[in-house]
């Protein structure tokens, strides 16, 4: 059961989403928060830097823990076959419950949000995918004892972006 004491894994990607869920998360008390950043080895060097520098300077400033994890993607998707998201999502969903296991974390959680969903939908359309659903569920048990949560499903991008502006959150 999530409290306000339990240790919680944050997918951090340096967008708004995932600041929006931190600033959320702090908002309503909850401390012990580690954010993980994954480097896909997809982004030009200065947009890493700059990436990769906001992550460090938000966490110090937080008071929270930061893991930068190295994946890269190209690599792999010739082994996996697959596109170059479905490759990046199997791969960090391994190592967040790698991560996890490691550090006796029960929780995870995303920020991906209700656009993230209508996205999803259209891409599995588009690719001609029978069986059109909403494709992600709230919860994921990716182990015996942890759980990927993705707590704004029902939060849309543009409510995001204003309650960051109105709370003068960059």
């Amino acid at each position: 059961l999530l409290t306000k004491e339990t240790n919680i894994l944050v997918s951090f990607s340096a967008g708004s989403d995932s600041v929006f869920l931190v600033e959320t998360l702090l908002k309503l008390g909850y401390k012990k928060l580690h954010l993980l950043y994954f480097n896909h080895h997809l982004r030009t060097k200065n947009e890493l830097n700059k990436d990769i520098s906001f992550c460090k300077n938000y966490a110090k400033k937080k008071g929270l823990i930061l893991k930068i994890k190295s994946i890269p993607v190209t690599c792999a998707q010739k082994r996996h076959k697959k596109s170059i998201e479905d490759t990046a999502r199997i791969l960090r969903r391994g190592y967040l419950t790698h991560f996890a296991k490691l550090k006796n974390y029960n929780i995870i959680l995303t920020a991906h949000h209700y656009d993230d969903q209508i996205e999803s939908l259209l891409l599995r359309y588009q690719q001609g995918t029978q069986k059109i659903s909403l494709p992600l569920k709230l919860t994921s048990h990716l182990s015996e004892n942890i759980t990927l949560y993705r707590p704004l499903l029902n939060i849309k991008k543009t409510e995001i972006i204003n309650s960051l502006k109105q709370e003068k959150i960059s």
